[in-house]
C-alpha cells in the first residue's frame, strides 16, 4: 500500500480552499459590480423619468367631477428643453387647476439656475389656475436673498397662498384652496400664544366652509410630527397635499423607504395616499433631488387628482 505524502496533501488542501476563496471574492466581485451597475441605471432612469400617479377621491361636496395636478420639489431639474416634456404631460392631463406644493427651487441656487422653477410655474400658470404655497428652500431663499422670487411668482400669474385661502369654482363646484409653511399644530410656543397666533386664526377660518377643502403643506410633519404628536390638530379638512420627502429617494424593494430626518427608520410619511383623521394626505414624490443626494427605483412624479362624485 502506498503511503501518502502528508506535505503533498497539505499543499493540495491549501490549494483548494484557495481557489475557493478566491471563486467566493470574484463571485462578490461581481455582485458588487452588478449592484453599483444596476443602481448607477436606475438612479439614472429616476433621475430623467417621471411618471403619472392618480388618486380617485370620491366626495359628497361636489356633484361634477373636478381634476387637479399636484407638483413639488423640482430642484432644477429639466424633462427635455425648458422641461417641455413635462410640461406637455401636464397640459395633456388636462387639469382644472394645478397644485404646487414647494421647493420649486434650491436655497442655494446660482443666478444661473434659478429661472427653471421659475420658469416651470409661468407656464404652469399658462395651463390652469395655478396655486402654490411655499416650501423650506423658498423661505430660507427669500430670507437670505429677498422677496424678488416671490414677486416674480405672482406677476406670472402664480397664486401664492401663505395662511390664505381662495375660494375656487370649477364647472361649478366649490373649492376652497389654501396653503402654509408653517407648522399646522402647536409647535415652538406656548399654548396661549398658539391660540392668539394667525396660524391658529387661518386654520378656524380655512375649516369654517361646507366646501371641499385642499390645504397645500410642503411638509407632510409640519401637519402631523409624531414627536409632538400630543399637540395634534385633526382638522377638520377634507384633503392634505405636501411633498418635501421626494418619496423617500432610496426605496428598496418590497420595503419601502429606510430612514427620512423627523421620521427615522421605516417612516409612514414618505409618499402617497394616508389617512390622517379627518383629512387625507397625498404625498408625491416630487420632481427631483437635492444636492448630492440621488433616488432610487423612486422615479420623479406628477399626481393627478380627480374629485369625483360619491354614489
Amino acid at each position: 500500500m502506498r503511503r501518502r505524502d502528508p506535505d503533498s496533501t497539505s499543499i493540495r488542501d491549501y490549494a483548494e480552499r484557495r481557489e475557493r476563496r478566491g471563486r467566493l471574492i470574484c463571485a462578490a466581485a461581481l455582485l458588487l459590480a452588478f449592484t453599483a451597475v444596476s443602481v448607477a441605471v436606475d438612479a439614472y432612469r429616476c433621475a430623467n423619468e417621471f411618471v403619472v400617479t392618480e388618486y380617485v377621491l370620491p366626495t359628497d361636496k361636489v356633484t361634477e367631477e373636478v381634476s387637479f395636478v399636484m407638483i413639488s420639489d423640482l430642484h432644477e431639474s429639466l424633462f427635455g428643453e425648458d422641461n417641455e416634456r413635462l410640461t406637455a404631460a401636464i397640459r395633456a392631463l388636462g387639469p382644472d387647476a394645478i397644485l404646487c406644493v414647494g421647493d420649486m427651487i434650491t436655497r442655494t441656487v446660482g443666478d444661473d439656475k434659478l429661472h427653471i422653477g421659475l420658469d416651470l410655474m409661468a407656464e404652469m400658470a399658462k395651463i390652469s389656475p395655478t396655486y402654490m404655497s411655499l416650501g423650506n428652500h423658498e423661505d430660507i431663499y427669500v430670507r437670505t436673498h429677498g422677496d424678488g422670487i416671490l414677486r416674480e411668482l405672482k406677476k406670472s400669474g402664480v397664486r401664492l397662498l401663505e395662511l390664505e385661502y381662495e375660494d375656487a369654482v370649477f364647472h361649478g363646484q366649490k373649492v376652497r384652496i389654501g396653503g402654509t409653511s408653517d407648522y399646522c399644530f402647536n409647535y415652538g410656543m406656548s399654548e396661549e400664544e398658539y391660540r392668539r397666533s394667525e396660524k391658529y386664526a387661518f386654520f378656524l377660518d380655512m375649516c369654517d366652509t361646507d366646501s371641499y377643502s385642499i390645504l397645500l403643506s410642503h411638509r407632510p410633519t409640519a401637519y402631523r410630527l409624531e414627536s409632538e404628536a400630543e399637540h395634534y390638530e385633526d382638522w377638520d379638512l377634507d384633503l392634505v397635499l405636501a411633498g418635501h420627502t421626494h418619496g423617500g429617494l432610496w426605496r428598496i424593494p418590497f420595503i419601502g423607504c429606510l430612514y427620512l430626518p423627523q421620521q427615522g427608520f421605516f417612516p409612514k410619511l414618505d409618499k402617497g395616499l394616508k389617512d390622517m383623521g379627518r383629512a387625507d394626505m397625498i404625498i408625491g414624490a416630487g420632481l427631483g433631488s437635492e444636492d448630492f443626494l440621488f433616488r432610487f427605483n423612486d422615479p420623479c412624479e406628477i399626481v393627478s387628482i380627480r374629485l369625483v362624485p360619491a354614489e
